[in-house]
């Protein structure tokens, strides 16, 4: 981080610079979306701790459910496509069977 900012009573004022906390400096890896097997094998093996933050966990799966649906996609959907091949699939019994709509 770069701390070109002005000192008040010895405290460092910088709007535009977020300082480190204690947690993340101690966050030595940040994963977003899916990783392969391989990786997964590897992360666990070298980590013994693991922070999963979950902001607004209700409009987040709200979100997903919005942008995953097969009612909501355009052209080609794979949620839609295993829904259809495998009745018996995780993506027919959510979307069709349990979770239609979101109310």
């Amino acid at each position: 981080f770069k701390l070109d900012c002005p000192k008040i009573d010895e405290v460092r004022i910088c709007p535009n610079h977020i300082q480190p906390s204690k947690l993340s400096e101690s966050v030595n890896l940040l994963i977003h979306g899916g990783i392969s097997k391989q990786e997964r094998k590897i992360i666990l093996r070298e980590n013994t701790e693991f922070l999963f933050p979950v902001r607004e966990p209700i409009s987040r799966f709200e979100s997903w459910y919005r942008h995953q649906s097969p009612y909501n996609c355009k052209g080609k959907c794979r949620e839609k496509r295993k829904a259809r091949i495998n009745p018996n699939s995780f993506q027919r019994r959510f979307w069709f069977n349990c979770f239609p709509q979101l109310d």
